[in-house]
């Protein structure tokens, strides 16, 4: 047995999965590879992010989740070639800045914003 990477993924258990996958699609570039009710796969690359709502997730697992907003423990990490126009961009969108663009000692700038619905993401650019 072993993993599949070609198939894993992110899925976000969301409030609004339909507001989360038009702020993915219009201000990160996502596209809709699935979607049906209750699950949306959104690609970009390789990498897919899926998105299932709330109460269907509780239902399906027989478990209550955490309101909406609550800081996630883990952060989508993507690259970029204009970390502040997509900024703020995606502030345009619904974001929320947690940290505005700001250059690291490892040859990145990095932007940490939520997305409407408090996940927390980062986006990076090389710099020289």
């Amino acid at each position: 047995m072993a993993i599949l990477p070609e198939r894993s993924l992110l899925l976000l258990i969301a409030a609004n999965p339909q507001r989360l996958i038009e702020f993915y699609t219009a201000g990160l570039g996502f596209t809709i590879s699935q979607q049906m009710p209750h699950y949306a796969e959104l690609t970009l690359g390789s990498f897919i992010l899926a998105l299932t709502d709330t109460p269907f997730m509780a239902k399906f697992l027989g478990m209550e989740f955490a309101a909406p907003n609550v800081p996630a423990r883990f952060v989508i990490s993507l690259h970029s070639d204009a970390v502040d126009d997509d900024a703020a961009r995606l502030l345009t969108l619904g974001a929320t800045i947690i940290m505005p663009p700001t250059d690291q000692p490892w040859q990145q700038r990095i932007c940490y914003l939520a997305d409407p619905e408090g996940n927390i993401f980062e986006v990076a650019q090389r710099i020289e």
